[in-house]
């Protein structure tokens, strides 16, 4: 998926009144179906450097801004990409965040075994319980997990989690070098426009 070729400030409008639709272009073609089932995706996902050292997403940011330009002015000066997995499924079953953790800690365990993790509370409105997981020192969140909130669109009993893995510090843990983020964003007239991406006025 392009992103530039979506309309974002139309998106945005619409998730106030159709959220399943306004997010419809990023999930599976068949995710609506009541059958179980389970995604990855291959994706570009966007993190901000923030100015102590820290690296986080937008809702992260957003707390830690008392203003709007401050907020803003962060964005343009500490914008990036992480290569990432999206990993998303969906099951009649409850799901709880220790299911979500305790995948995340199988895979530190086959993937970059003897590397310190730890997991730390994450929390966003579309998530009903959320958390941020890191590999050792790295300020790069290695992974955010999450249950989410009953999903619009889906049979009521359907229960959805998600997690987003940061493919940069699961490479620098494995090969023992720095693999850095690439700077950048993937709104093409961020530099002209400085309102936050999901901005419903911009």
């Amino acid at each position: 998926m392009n992103i530039s070729e979506i309309n974002l400030v139309e998106r945005a409008r619409q998730l106030l009144t159709d959220r399943a639709g306004a997010l419809s272009c990023l999930l599976p073609p068949d995710f609506a179906k009541e059958s179980p089932g389970a995604y990855v995706t291959a994706e570009r996902a966007m993190l901000i450097k923030d100015e102590d050292g820290s690296v986080v997403t937008f809702g992260e940011l957003m707390k830690k801004k008392a203003t709007q330009e401050a907020y803003r002015e962060q964005m343009k000066a500490g914008a990036c990409m992480s290569d990432a997995l999206g990993l998303l499924w969906k099951q009649l079953e409850p799901v709880d965040l220790r299911s979500v953790e305790d995948l995340l800690r199988r895979l530190a365990e086959q993937a970059v075994p003897g590397t310190p993790i730890r997991f730390s509370a994450f929390e966003e409105p579309r998530y009903r319980a959320a958390l941020r997981m890191q590999l050792g020192d790295n300020a790069i969140p290695a992974a955010i997990g999450a249950v989410c909130d009953s999903w619009q669109g889906l049979p009521q009993e359907s229960r959805v989690a998600s997690v987003t893995i940061h493919l940069e510090p699961w490479a620098s843990a494995r090969s023992g070098q720095v693999v850095e983020l690439s700077k950048g964003t993937p709104f093409p007239s961020f530099a002209q426009n400085t309102s936050p991406p999901n901005d419903p006025t911009e």
